[in-house]
């Protein structure tokens, strides 16, 4: 465990609040480990300049392939539909996805996640206009969970929903991204013992 007179800041950087979901269960797990080193988390959308903030860590969506800054390969991700086990038992079961196209559909952002889903999935990509768009993840799925339609839960953000049965998915289809979650901070950060003890943790929580 590293020794440090001053806590040391580790920064994060969030999007979508599914890597929150994915970061709060794992905290005690580093504050047990690393009780000397205190984290402040700051949550944005936006990229971030290591060369202008205080920002010592962060966790971004892409392809790993920054020349700007160094990555390390987090969390792979996929797609799967979710709903709550009520509304599976009122509809289902469901024999392919086109199913899923006589139920309500919970959007985030846009129409487009689904359309994306179904065609790299293998059938047939309808267009798409009914249901409702819901910017915030964390509110899709509680309305996924209240039983109001079907949302797109990305593993492995929805996990705890589905071990707790506060959702089910109407079958094991999960279409995996091109694109990760990966750690990114500056070229030459891991020598600070503070921040590479957040790295370190982070990829073992990722790996287990």
């Amino acid at each position: 465990m590293p020794q440090r007179r001053e806590p040391h800041n580790g920064h994060r950087r969030h999007g979508p609040t599914g890597r929150a979901r994915w970061l709060s269960p794992r905290l005690p797990v580093f504050w047990s480990r690393f009780p000397d080193i205190d984290l402040r988390l700051h949550h944005t959308s936006l990229a971030v300049d290591f060369r202008t903030s205080d920002i010592d860590l962060g966790i971004a969506w892409g392809f790993g392939d920054w020349d700007s800054v160094a990555s390390h390969h987090l969390l792979a991700i996929s797609a799967t539909p979710v709903m709550s086990p009520d509304l599976m038992a009122k509809h289902g079961p469901f024999e392919s996805p086109e199913d899923l196209l006589a139920m309500r559909l919970l959007h985030q952002r846009d129409h487009q996640s689904w359309v994306d889903w179904f065609q790299a999935s293998g059938h047939t990509a309808p267009q798409i206009r009914h249901g409702t768009v819901i910017e915030d993840s964390n509110v899709l799925l509680q309305s996924a969970i209240a039983g109001q339609g079907v949302a797109l839960g990305h593993l492995p953000f929805v996990q705890d929903d589905l071990t707790a049965g506060r959702l089910v998915r109407p079958f094991e289809l999960a279409v995996s991204s091109q694109r990760a979650y990966y750690l990114i901070y500056p070229r030459g950060a891991l020598r600070d013992p503070g921040l590479k003890a957040v790295h370190d943790c982070l990829l073992e929580e990722a790996a287990s």
